[in-house]
């Protein structure tokens, strides 16, 4: 069966995959609603100059609306696409490896800050995803930084968190 393909799933209950989907839907809407219920939480600010809780509620109430989808389409349909395939060699660790990354950032947040943590995650996911030299990497990070700098404080007009560490 090809990744596109379409197939009737053989029993009424729950197969692997619709099971595997139900669980990432329910782990998802459960962060969301972590997410979501945290971004409550910041200033909303007005409509002329939002606050820094815009955009996180956008992102969490999509993210809820999105986790129910996934979760009612794997509880409601009996149909399955494509099949599961174990990751090539080599995969797991690229996988695990920005795991680790986003875990790294998030973890560094409150520290370092959207910007520094930003660049700090950019290099990373770079060096994870292409390869190449470890200053690339780094440039590209650097630039990620001072990109999501001018969108946030000069396009958008909103501070981002800085770092307890840094005051970035």
């Amino acid at each position: 069966m090809t990744a596109t393909e379409t197939r009737e799933s053989g029993t009424p209950e729950l197969d692997g995959v619709r099971k595997g989907r139900m669980i990432v839907g329910a782990v998802t809407l459960v962060a969301g609603a972590v997410y979501t219920a945290h971004a409550f939480t910041l200033p909303m600010g007005t409509m002329a100059q939002p606050g820094a809780a815009l955009f996180p509620i956008l992102v969490g109430v999509a993210t809820l609306v999105i986790s129910v989808l996934t979760i009612a389409e794997a509880r409601f349909t009996t149909k399955v696409t494509g099949a599961y395939e174990r990751p090539a060699e080599g995969r797991a660790r690229l996988v695990l490896g920005m795991a680790g990354a986003i875990l790294g950032y998030l973890l560094l947040l409150p520290l370092i800050g959207q910007y520094l943590g930003s660049a700090l995650f950019g290099a990373v996911a770079v060096r994870l995803l292409r390869g190449g030299p470890w200053w690339r990497a780094a440039l590209y990070g650097v630039l990620l930084g001072l990109v999501i700098s001018y969108i946030f404080l000069e396009l958008l007009g909103v501070r981002l968190p800085a770092g307890t560490w840094t005051g970035v």
